[in-house]
């Protein structure tokens, strides 16, 4: 049970109370940063939910390499039909 107007109950004691794995509330953070865009959602609405100043923090900080993110760009890239593509000058 969640007591969010208990002062002394601090992040370490809720989740021991719980029997839950020791997790510092920072890194659950960086967990939905990631989750976002593993999940398809673009740096601009991940960097609004996580409220960076600027996108560089986000992109640089809390979107590194996924290997679901590398799996689905090559499989776009395999998608691609070359004779159907324009190409820049």
């Amino acid at each position: 049970m969640y007591y969010p107007n208990t002062p002394s109950l601090t992040w370490r004691r809720f989740m021991a109370t719980h029997n839950l794995p020791p997790v510092k509330l920072h890194d659950l953070r960086h967990t939905a940063g990631m989750l976002l865009r593993e999940s398809g959602a673009d740096l601009k609405t991940i960097q609004e939910r996580l409220r960076h100043t600027k996108i560089g923090m986000t992109a640089d900080i809390y979107t590194h390499e996924s290997e679901i993110i590398s799996r689905e760009a090559a499989d776009r890239l395999e998608g691609l039909q070359p004779k159907q593509q324009k190409f820049a000058p």
